[in-house]
């Protein structure tokens, strides 16, 4: 599901596929099941990060490269 700000959305297409065509710099595929638009990150933790008041898992491979991103030291 495509999960927005607003509404949740079917999408009939696998995650790689679906991010292939959205801006890299901003979309990040930051768990086996999760993709996340770097923008809307409010909280990075450990082991999670926190979208919209929404706690999503986070692999540690993924969380280096999303502060790799966003510019910040881990």
């Amino acid at each position: 599901d495509l999960v927005t700000k607003t509404a949740t959305h079917v999408v009939r297409t696998t995650l790689k596929e679906f991010l292939d065509g959205l801006p890299s710099e901003d979309f990040l595929r930051i768990h086996k099941s999760y993709a996340i638009n770097v923008k809307m990150v409010s909280e990075i933790g450990k082991k999670e990060v926190v979208v919209n008041d929404v706690e999503i898992p986070i692999t540690k491979t993924q969380r280096t490269q999303l502060l790799e991103n966003l510019n910040i030291s881990g």
